[in-house]
C-alpha cells in the first residue's frame, strides 16, 4: 500500500492498511511460526492463521485519523514518520517507508491510573513478522507480561 498524497500530507490510515494486509495474507494463506508466552509458560508452533483480521486486530486500535485525535503530532525524517501524542496516556506510532509503502510499523501505548499500568508494544514488518508485547502491573497483584511473536513464511 503506497501512501497517497493526502496521506503524505495528512495522517496514515492504520485500520485501512491492516485491513488490506489481513485480506492479502488471508488470500496467501502463509504458514506462521508463532510463539505465545506469558510469565509462566511458552508455546510455539507452525500454523495457518484462519482469521487474519482477528490476528492483526490489535494493530487497528490506534486510529490517527479518528476525530478527537488532534493531539497527534507528526514528524517526518526521510522515510520515517512518527506520530506521537503527549496526553495522559501516551501513544507513539512509527512508520518506516520503503518506496512510499510502509515496511515497518511500531506502536507504543501506555495507560495508567491509580490501580494499574498497562504498556503495549506492537511491531509489524510488512508480510514478514509481527510482535504484540503487553505488560500490566496491578497494585497489590504484581506484574504480568503477555507476548505473541509471529514469523510469516511466504
Amino acid at each position: 500500500m503506497t501512501m497517497s498524497p493526502a496521506q503524505e500530507n495528512n495522517e496514515f490510515n492504520m485500520p485501512e492498511f491492516f485491513q488490506k494486509e489481513a485480506d492479502r495474507l488471508q488470500n496467501l494463506n502463509p504458514t506462521v511460526s508463532k510463539i505465545v508466552s506469558n510469565e509462566k509458560s511458552k508455546e510455539s508452533k507452525d500454523l495457518k492463521i484462519k482469521n487474519w483480521n482477528k490476528e492483526l486486530a490489535q494493530f487497528t486500535i490506534v486510529d490517527i485519523n479518528k476525530s478527537g485525535n488532534s493531539d497527534f503530532k507528526r514528524v517526518q525524517k526521510g522515510d520515517t514518520i512518527i506520530y506521537s501524542s503527549a496526553y495522559k496516556n501516551p501513544v507513539t506510532v512509527k512508520i518506516v517507508l520503503n518506496d512510499g509503502s510502509p515496511s515497518e510499523i511500531s506502536i507504543y501505548k501506555k495507560s495508567q491510573n491509580l490501580l494499574f499500568t498497562n504498556e503495549e508494544f506492537l511491531h509489524y514488518s510488512t508480510g514478514l513478522s509481527y510482535t504484540i508485547d503487553k505488560r500490566q502491573q496491578v497494585k497489590g497483584m504484581g506484574k504480568n507480561r503477555y507476548l505473541i511473536q509471529g514469523k510469516i513464511h511466504q
